[in-house]
């Protein structure tokens, strides 16, 4: 049935839906109309899997999570929350600490050990998660986690500056000494400086060269050097230890960062929702 449609002189259009040109304008029409709403579908599929596809507590990309181990320093001052799981021989903790304090950037930065309870507890015991905290802890350290830490870190804070951006740290009084449990020196900051409280143990994973990170990671050295300081009674076991640390042989430290990357990597991986 033919669509006539007259003009006010009683003059006609010529629109007939039976016509073939008619027709073909009619299906060029769809055809475009329907490229439009595929094209306007897939948009918003791939916004989608985009956000769907980011790591859980991790405010970045996938693209940035793989390639975060060649760039920490960057991603640390982007004032983002960056958190990392893996245990206390993590390679990444010691870049993590020297980057943040060298920065003001307002980054949170919470390093665990693995396991779920091990995490739940430390932010039962700490109040983790606000901006600016530094969470740098071992696996033997979870005992430790009290009230009584963070008055120790209070007092520690008032005495010196270099603390004074650190608003978790793990501490334990013992003979009027800083002292993990388990560990042979008296002070340990994460991994960051767990080498030192780790080399008297004898374990391989500890190797340590002073010279090789000084020039790595100069950050780090000023710290460490900034707090034994300010801290006296640790000024002579820490001394000791560096004596030690620089007589290890700097290669035994290659294999343990490639192990440690790697495995921060897995670990990161895993939080990775997976694609459907």
């Amino acid at each position: 049935m033919g669509l006539i449609l007259k003009e006010r002189d009683g003059g006609s259009l010529g629109l007939d839906f039976h016509r073939p040109g008619f027709r073909f304008l009619i299906f060029l029409v769809a055809i475009i109309s329907t490229i439009l709403l595929t094209s306007a579908c897939a948009g918003g599929n791939l916004e989608s899997d985009q956000i769907h596809s980011r790591p859980h507590n991790v405010d970045m990309t996938r693209d940035q999570v793989e390639t975060q181990f060649d760039q920490i320093e960057e991603l640390l001052t982007c004032q983002q929350s960056i958190h990392f799981y893996d245990d206390i021989y993590s390679f990444a903790y010691m870049r993590g600490l020297t980057c943040l304090m060298a920065n003001d950037a307002n980054v949170n930065v919470r390093v665990f050990t693995s396991g779920p309870a091990m995490i739940q507890n430390l932010d039962s015991a700490l109040g983790l998660g606000q901006p600016g905290q530094l969470v740098l802890l071992g696996e033997n350290w979870l005992a430790i986690a009290s009230e009584s830490i963070i008055k120790n870190l209070q007092q520690l804070d008032s005495k010196t500056s270099v603390l004074s951006r650190i608003d978790a740290l793990s501490f334990v009084e013992q003979n009027g000494t800083i002292k993990p449990p388990g560990a042979s020196a008296d002070f340990c900051v994460g991994w960051a400086s767990s080498v030192i409280a780790e080399t008297l143990s004898s374990d391989p994973r500890a190797a340590y060269d002073r010279k090789e990170t000084e020039v790595l990671y100069p950050g780090l050295l000023k710290i460490l050097d900034q707090i034994i300081a300010n801290v006296p009674s640790l000024q002579k076991s820490i001394e000791q230890d560096f004596i030690i640390f620089k007589s290890r042989l700097s290669s035994e430290m290659t294999p343990i960062k490639e192990h440690c990357l790697s495995s921060v990597e897995n670990g990161i991986e895993s939080m990775i929702p997976k694609e459907p």
